[in-house]
């Protein structure tokens, strides 16, 4: 059974009213973490937050999503500065050095666990190229380079 192309923009414009006004419009009110750099995550579906350890991969995926909804969906000051946040995190708490990154953080910023991971480190590595991008600054090229 074809899909017409009406059907397709139909949904196309559900999914991103959605997305937009659902699903990110619950982020943008609570994440950027009043208390320290970078974000708080853990809520429930009522929005209760439940913890402040900032894990870096979900730091970082978080970086890029932000920064990537401003590239490619729509250019909102709210969402590049929300990357902006993440990216901070990542580059002022969260580097290990070497091009490597710390597992997690505390609220304040503080190492938690400092284990590396190559998926903490290839998350880091997108929100940073995505935030870059984004920015438009060429600021973090020398640690985008040494981390890939």
């Amino acid at each position: 059974m074809a899909i017409s192309l009406d059907r397709v923009q139909e949904l196309a414009r559900f999914y991103r009213r959605h997305l937009t006004d659902e699903v990110i419009s619950f982020w943008d009110s609570r994440t950027a973490d009043p208390q320290g750099p970078g974000y708080l995550v853990p809520f429930d579906r009522q929005g209760h937050n439940k913890g402040t350890d900032k894990n870096i991969w979900c730091q970082a995926r978080q970086t890029w999503m932000y920064a990537a909804m401003y590239n490619h969906l729509e250019q909102r000051d709210k969402w590049l500065e929300l990357s902006r946040r993440g990216c901070d995190l990542l580059v002022k708490h969260a580097h290990a050095g070497g091009g490597r990154f710390h597992y997690l953080l505390d609220q304040a910023g503080n190492v938690k666990d400092a284990s590396r991971s190559f998926f903490t480190d290839a998350f880091a590595l997108g929100g940073l190229c995505e935030f870059t991008i984004a920015s438009g600054s060429d600021e973090h090229i020398a640690l985008i380079q040494a981390t890939y």
